[in-house]
């Protein structure tokens, strides 16, 4: 099994199994927000929901998920 990504609630600030800052797509994203005001970005996949945490308030994410079972599934999560 994969995990694509997990949060410490006790230190919300840590790393997220594969997409955390100091990975590729980390230092992409990192690099990109650096050179614009406001960063678009497109995300294929619920799966890669963990990329958010990677952006500032002023940038905009949107997924595109493929499989309506998945995406049935994440309307059903319960933040708390």
């Amino acid at each position: 099994m994969t995990y694509h990504g997990e949060e410490d609630r006790q230190h919300p600030e840590r790393g997220w199994t594969y997409y955390g800052k100091e990975s590729a797509i980390g230092q992409l994203i990192l690099g990109k927000e650096a050179g614009v005001e406001k960063l678009k970005v497109g995300v294929v996949g619920l799966g890669a929901g963990t990329i958010n945490r990677l952006l500032r308030a002023q940038d905009s994410i949107t997924y595109y998920e493929i499989n309506p079972t998945d995406e049935a599934l994440a309307g059903n999560i319960s933040a708390t």
